[in-house]
């Protein structure tokens, strides 16, 4: 077994943050491209549908749980 260095221990660590920091990347950007798409998808084919709210309320509930997991993100970090 080899030794493992904290240069090597460190840079895993660092990988692994860049890893979250680019999750958190793409859910800010889902988060200002989720209500526009929900937007535009309900104003095309919702007349279309029997019940247009199947696209509105999904749409709503996603958004609202990328951004409090992102608010408790923020919270955490900044803790």
């Amino acid at each position: 077994m080899t030794p493992v260095s904290f240069s090597e221990v460190a840079g895993e660590t660092t990988a692994a943050v860049a890893a979250a920091g680019s999750t958190e990347q793409l859910l800010m950007l889902l988060l200002l491209v989720l209500p526009m798409a929900g937007f535009v998808s309900s104003a095309v084919l919702g007349r279309r549908l029997s019940r247009p709210w199947i696209i509105a309320v999904p749409t709503i509930i996603v958004v609202w749980a990328i951004a409090s997991y992102l608010a408790f993100q923020a919270l955490i970090q900044g803790a």
